[in-house]
């Protein structure tokens, strides 16, 4: 059996931190109103699944490019990974009540939209580049979903009213990162729906 390569051992390692902070989550957070709390070892080890989660996103495209190891396995899950993970501490925040789920479910929209236009092409022959948009997207949404956990970490779990409005605008930010990002993918693909199969 082929071993994996280290890149795709990282991005392995993304698709089972996602669940892993969906389970911390469902796990610790406590409180019967409609925002939870969230003790500090809890969120100790969702910020260091997420941020060892964007390490390994960086470190895994530079170590495929340096060792020339780049596989279609990693062309594929390398952005499926990176969207489950961050989607899914998004969604996290939405059921604790820390962010609006309807932002939350127009981002996993976005990603499924694109991920089909994507699938899409290649049917054609068509590679879908990575967009300047969907590399900003990502790095607004990562940066919102550390932000969120340190900033509730900040406040011991038991996040505050101003907390709590600053976690709606990096939602709103993220999302916003997100249509727009979707809209330029969409643009770039337009010319594939004119032409006959």
């Amino acid at each position: 059996m082929k071993v994996p390569s280290l890149p795709n051992l990282l991005t392995l390692f993304r698709l089972a931190a996602a669940p892993a902070v969906l389970a911390i989550f469902a796990c610790a957070a406590r409180g019967g109103g409609r925002v939870m709390e969230l003790p500090p070892e809890a969120l100790w080890a969702c910020l260091g699944l997420a941020l060892v989660s964007e390490v390994s996103d960086g470190l895994d495209g530079f170590l495929a490019r340096r060792r020339n190891v780049v596989s279609n396995f990693g062309k594929l899950m390398d952005p499926c990974a990176d969207s489950i993970f961050r989607l899914s501490c998004f969604f996290c925040f939405a059921g604790a009540g820390w962010a609006p789920l309807w932002m939350v479910v127009v981002m996993f929209y976005r990603d499924m939209g694109v991920g089909a236009l994507r699938t899409f092409a290649a049917e054609r022959g068509v590679i879908v580049a990575a967009r300047f948009a969907g590399k900003c997207k990502a790095l607004v949404q990562a940066g919102g979903a550390l932000a969120i956990l340190a900033i509730a970490l900040g406040e011991g779990g038991i996040p505050s009213r101003q907390a709590l409005g600053t976690f709606e605008i990096l939602a709103w930010i993220a999302m916003a990162a997100s249509v727009i990002s979707g809209g330029e993918y969409a643009w770039a693909a337009r010319a594939m729906f004119r032409e006959k199969p």
